[in-house]
């Protein structure tokens, strides 16, 4: 997987940008790593997004120093590129991610679709993440957690929630053309993201949402308390720079694509094959 950066301009400032190639380490194992290196802390490290441990990932990483030194590379951890930033990298401060993926024993090569339902994949749940989250949403006001946390389980919540309504509207065959009431980006429809404030969505657009939604009020409620704002994103995701072909040795077939960001690798790959986690299985 290859992190795709948003354009640049400055040349300079007193954040040194690495772009990290890492294999079989987490990001926030790297990010643990180069704040050592340089001496900081670790929240003083910004990177765009989070990155799969399992796979070999490069990705961008920002950390504030004066020297233009890098961290010596091993088999796990190695710096391609760097250059010079004005501030820290955020989360989401990318354009998207370029997948390259490896299907051994494949002996067919499938056609890639350019437009799949833009569920949040299950590494955003985990073994008992909704679990931990509704627990949490419930004794909130007691169960004091650090903000990581909380961030943590108010994304996981409304995740669960958007993908509940997505659900809906693929079995309503609508899921990537505007209905009634239906709020857009661009021109394909939107589900929300929970929180405070009414939906804007009307008419049949909104008599899914709200039945999709409604063996969940109480989430819905507790998110609403929660203070955090509703939002929307997008029900469909759009891929592109799509290619397969057999691998030059005859063992299976490699598969490339680019999702934007916020898109998942393995729910593009649910759309054309059964796809499971054997990390989360195990």
């Amino acid at each position: 997987m290859e992190e795709l950066p948003l354009p640049r301009a400055e040349e300079d400032g007193e954040h040194l940008y690495l772009e990290v190639r890492k294999e079989g380490v987490s990001t926030a194992d790297a990010a643990r790593w180069i704040a050592s290196y340089y001496g900081c802390p670790m929240r003083d490290v910004g990177y765009a997004g989070m990155k799969d441990r399992h796979a070999v990932t490069r990705q961008w990483f920002s950390v504030p120093s004066t020297t233009e030194d890098v961290p010596p590379a091993s088999a796990a951890f190695e710096v391609l590129a760097k250059h010079r930033g004005r501030k820290k990298l955020r989360r989401g401060e990318l354009a998207g991610n370029h997948f390259e993926i490896r299907l051994r024993e494949a002996s067919v090569v499938p056609e890639l679709p350019d437009r799949v339902p833009n569920f949040f994949g299950y590494q955003r749940f985990g073994h008992d993440n909704i679990a931990s989250a509704r627990s949490w949403l419930a004794e909130r006001r007691r169960h004091r957690v650090s903000a990581f946390r909380r961030g943590l389980h108010l994304s996981v919540l409304r995740s669960l929630l958007f993908n509940e309504v997505l659900a809906a509207r693929v079995r309503a065959a609508n899921w990537s053309e505007a209905v009634d009431g239906d709020v857009l980006e661009g021109v394909y429809p939107t589900g929300p993201l929970w929180g405070r404030g009414r939906s804007p969505t009307g008419g049949e657009a909104a008599v899914i949402e709200q039945a999709a939604l409604a063996p969940w009020c109480e989430v819905c409620e507790g998110l609403e308390h929660a203070g955090v704002r509703q939002d929307r994103r997008s029900l469909m995701v759009q891929a592109s720079a799509m290619t397969a072909r057999p691998c030059g040795d005859g063992d299976g077939v490699v598969l490339a694509f680019s999702l934007p960001a916020g898109s998942y690798a393995t729910t593009y790959l649910g759309a054309v094959f059964q796809v499971t986690d054997e990390a989360l299985e195990n």
